[in-house]
């Protein structure tokens, strides 16, 4: 579903919907911060984590688990949304946070009928992933 969503709708970096605040952690985070009301983030998948390789200049998706079933739009409240980077992320990763956000949507529905006024979907900054101190 998210393959779709990118290609139909062209990344931005500087997204008027909403800001991305990258969180080096431990654990390495990104929070979504609304810019206006009425915005949502796509309920699954709505946020994904990729992998930059320096070697190809590619960035590779890091997924946790499909969606098994569709899933309302969250409306952002004022505090955000906090979205810690996928588990098992090897420290060092560089990755970044790709989010599928939307404006003026009917609530309690999937992306994909909500009939929203905007649909943008934006990239943060990348980031290294920091390993978890050790314990004691």
């Amino acid at each position: 579903m998210l393959p779709l969503l990118l290609a139909l709708t062209a990344p931005v970096a500087a997204s008027p919907l909403v800001k991305l605040e990258t969180l080096p952690g431990p654990p390495t985070a990104v929070r979504v911060l609304p810019q206006r009301a009425g915005v949502f983030v796509a309920g699954c998948l709505g946020v994904v984590w990729e992998a930059f390789d320096a070697e190809s200049g590619v960035y590779t998706p890091l997924v946790s688990a499909p969606c098994e079933e569709t899933h309302a739009l969250q409306e952002l409240g004022q505090e955000g949304l906090v979205v810690p980077v996928v588990p098992g992320t090897d420290g060092g990763t560089i990755v970044r946070a790709v989010v599928v956000v939307a404006q003026d949507c009917k609530a309690g529905l999937p992306l994909e009928l909500a009939d929203c006024a905007r649909r943008e979907v934006a990239e943060s900054s990348l980031v290294t992933v920091k390993s978890p101190k050790p314990a004691g």
